[in-house]
């Protein structure tokens, strides 16, 4: 198994850049400084006094007439033509009109100070002594003259539909490299190519006199197709340490986007002089299509049925120094993942001819980038005649999907996808918890696994939030559809608690005790009417609610993948279960607190001074990769505050918009773990472990729970024995006999139901892997052997010793939200 790690040299800030920071620093004084905070305490405090004398000393806690004051004229027109009855109350005059609103008890009012129009408000009665005042976005709950709870609606950013593409744009390839190791174990580029709809290419590296002149040679050619999308597999993982360095050097033009600290795409530019001396800029993408089609490409070719098939390599025997070998055919032990038939019907077919090693490189490379061309050529057919979408669009899947969605499907004006303020988001980001691992029992013989058709795409048909989100401070839950703080008590004697902890370095526990937290509105509901859970909402935010956000689409795609199946088309089928599985997600992205990016050295520099740098890396070419934070930094806010506030309002870290509806995310996990959660509990028949939406339970399911519908449970199988280890960790040897190994961060062809054994007993298993580094200034990576130790440990459940060497587990307890 190879893993690859990025190293990156951290560079502190530039001598010069601390020296000027300094300087500009302290030519601020202390009365500056404190004059600043002072000024930004009293705005505050007027802001809060104007609301409250708003609310509360401008109105009665009463919609009853007699308490707005004595009348001043019962026919009183103010300058706007509004008629109604005028009082006096208090220093104010007030004057009520429309009564009896849409049926309703009530009518509006409009605040006078000083004879001038202050606020608008409307009174709704809805029950006895029970009345609701709103008041521009807040709405007040008053019974018996007492204020229950005051909502506040926050206005956010509409999400927009999309415009539909209306022609496919079928300007894309796809581009490889290999490398071979060289004598200190170090990645070395040997060839390239690419392939478009018309022409492949390949390159060699005994053609040229270095591995950065065929990289030239091959971007020069590439960039005859202009504004092309070239699409590598696992650009972010590898390809890319080995082509920026080239991109940077001859082409200055070239901008990195970046996901999870990875490039994601590499736009590249040159502008040239045309026969009439007018500039002439040519354009070339690169794209990871890992990232909207995320398997290996062996099993893309099979899912697609694609007609190029993947062919196996020596690439153990490939060196720098023999890549000139002409000889036998490498012996099996070079190849890796191939099975002895498969290697027979190489040996049987160079039984009476050499074998030449270059030549079998660019036979393995070429059919590794063809069959990719025919895997995206299908998927960009396949995408654009369901929903007219270029795939050349976006970058990702869950782009692809979210495209589609917003373009195809969105009702704004029925179903309004509002975005967050990034404080709303980061106390919804507190409820928002992904799938459940955890493990109940050891070891069990002849047990009944079960998955759920389809879990989160089942849970998008329920109700979900949309709109824009009310800030509550009302206490009573049943008010409630939304998010929630609140305090918990969790009895003792649940098997499986429904409600998630989180703890402080982030892991998930699902204990009994009490603590407080942020949840949906609806996982406490549900916790409070089927376990015995006590509540007490502490505030929250309210939100709309509607079951067809994603009705459409999902009934779509469900429907798509089905009729897919029937008539054997896997390529189809494969598309719509992506398709589906992807949408959900991309609401709920997380939220990256930094920036990476390649930028001139000079500006760098004023990036180390308006932001925290976590990594720089200098490049020969006067070039820079630099991560810092998306907010300015501490020290800019003293040097120079109204550019602080600019960037600050950009980076949308207050008061502005998170690009993400993280509340629809939030939601449908919340609805995936209520569906799961009585599933762990059966008290007749157990569960011994769970993953996100798979059950592996001592008996049968009853018909009821199974079947091909969406959230309905599909049998797949009886294990015969199952090593339950930890969470990701465990061996399944099925009723005939096949063996299924899972193991989080190692190849699991190298376990065994041995090592699963030696586990149980409370022994570590240690296992002889390789990892690949990979360098990024360098441009180079390399492969290094290392030991990986397992551990027999589960961390989220209190491990109970049982009999033998199996064991149990039960959940923790915490008091006051501190694990006991």
């Amino acid at each position: 198994m190879r893993l690859i790690v990025f190293l990156i040299r951290s560079v502190s800030f530039d001598l010069k850049v601390k020296n000027l920071a300094n300087k500009l620093l302290l030519s601020k004084t202390e009365t500056e400084k404190k004059r600043t905070k002072s000024i930004n305490k009293k705005e505050l405090l007027k802001l809060n006094n104007t609301r409250i004398k708003a609310l509360f000393n401008s109105l009665p806690n009463s919609n009853l007439i007699k308490d707005f004051g004595f009348q001043i004229d019962s026919h009183y027109t103010d300058s706007s033509g509004i008629i109604g009855s005028l009082y006096q109350y208090k220093n104010s005059k007030i004057l009520i009109h429309n009564t009896n609103i849409k049926e309703w008890e009530g009518f509006e009012g409009i605040v006078f100070k000083n004879d001038l129009e202050y606020f608008r408000f409307t009174d709704k009665t809805i029950g006895l002594n029970a009345f609701l005042r709103t008041i521009g976005n807040t709405t007040i709950k008053f019974v018996n003259n007492t204020i229950i709870y005051i909502d506040s609606k926050i206005n956010s950013k509409l999400v927009e539909p999309l415009k539909m593409e209306l022609a496919r744009d079928t300007n894309y390839g796809t581009f490889d490299i290999e490398t071979a190791l060289d004598i200190n174990n170090k990645f070395i580029p040997v060839s390239c190519g690419w392939k478009n709809k018309k022409n492949y290419k390949d390159y060699i590296i005994t053609n040229y006199d270095s591995t950065e002149s065929m990289f030239k040679n091959c971007f020069d050619d590439m960039f005859n197709h202009n504004n092309y999308t070239w699409y590598a597999h696992n650009l972010g993982g590898f390809d890319s340490v080995f082509i920026l360095n080239i991109l940077f050097k001859f082409y200055t033009k070239t901008k990195v986007q970046f996901k999870d600290g990875k490039p994601l795409s590499i736009k590249v530019s040159i502008t040239t002089k045309d026969n009439n001396n007018k500039n002439n800029t040519k354009n070339l993408v690169f794209k990871d299509s890992y990232k909207i089609q995320p398997f290996s490409i062996r099993n893309l070719i099979k899912a697609n049925d694609i007609t190029t098939q993947k062919l196996y390599f020596p690439y153990l025997f490939l060196r720098t120094d023999n890549i000139n070998y002409e000889g036998k055919l490498p012996d099996k032990s070079f190849y890796d993942n191939i099975s002895d038939l498969e290697y027979n019907k190489i040996a049987y077919e160079f039984k009476d001819k050499i074998w030449v090693l270059k030549d079998e490189l660019l036979k393995y490379m070429k059919n590794d980038i063809v069959s990719l061309y025919q895997i995206i050529d299908k998927f960009s057919k396949e995408m654009f005649d369901l929903e007219n979408l270029n795939i050349t669009s976006v970058s990702t899947l869950s782009s692809i999907t979210l495209k589609t969605y917003l373009t195809n499907y969105y009702n704004k004006k029925k179903t309004p996808i509002h975005i967050p303020r990034h404080a709303n988001y980061l106390d919804i980001k507190n409820a928002y918890f992904g799938g459940r691992v955890e493990v109940f029992k050891g070891f069990v013989e002849n047990i009944y696994i079960y998955d759920v058709v389809s879990l989160y795409p089942s849970c998008m048909l329920k109700d979900l939030p949309i709109g824009n989100i009310c800030r509550s401070i009302d206490t009573n839950i049943d008010n409630y559809f939304g998010f929630c703080y609140a305090s918990v008590n969790v009895p003792k004697g649940i098997r499986a608690p429904i409600l998630p902890f989180r703890l402080d370095n982030g892991s998930i526990i699902y204990p009994t005790g009490n603590w407080s937290g942020w949840y949906t509105s609806e996982i406490l509901k549900k916790a409070r009417f089927s376990k015995n859970v006590a509540i007490k909402v502490h505030h929250g935010y309210k939100m709309d609610k509607s079951n067809e956000l994603f009705s459409k689409f999902v009934e779509k795609y469900s429907q798509i993948k089905i009729n897919a199946e029937k008539e054997g088309n896997n390529a189809k089928r494969t598309t719509a279960k992506l398709i589906l599985n992807s949408l959900y997600g991309r609401f709920g992205l997380k939220y990256e607190p930094y920036t990476i990016d390649f930028v001139e050295s000079n500006v760098a520099d004023q990036i180390a001074i308006n932001h925290e740098v976590f990594d720089r890396v200098s490049f020969d070419n006067n070039i820079d990769f630099i991560k810092y934070t998306t907010a300015p930094s501490e020290l800019l806010k003293e040097l120079n505050r109204e550019v602080y506030n600019k960037l600050k309002n950009k980076t949308d870290l207050d008061g502005e918009h998170v690009v993400r509806a993280l509340t629809i995310s939030a939601m449908i996990t919340s609805y995936a773990s209520i569906l799961m959660n009585p599933f762990l509990n059966m008290p007749d028949n157990p569960c011994y472990y769970t993953d996100t939406d798979s059950l592996f339970m001592k008996y049968p399911l009853e018909d009821k729970y199974t079947g091909k519908e969406l959230g309905k449970f599909s049998f797949k199988g009886i294990a015969k024995r199952a090593y339950f280890i930890s969470p990701k960790t465990y061996c399944l040897i099925m009723e005939d006999d096949s063996v299924i190994i899972k193991c989080k961060g190692l190849d699991n062809k190298l376990l065994n139901e041995n090592h699963f054994k030696e586990l149980l007993s409370g022994n570590n298993v240690t296992i002889d892997t390789s990892k690949i580094f990979t360098n990024l200034k360098k441009g180079t990576g390399s492969i290094k052997s290392m030991k990986l130790t397992i551990k027999p440990e589960i961390n989220n459940r209190k491990f109970i010793k049982s009999e033998g060497l199996n064991f149990d587990s039960e959940p923790y307890h915490v008091i006051d939200g501190v694990i006991q």
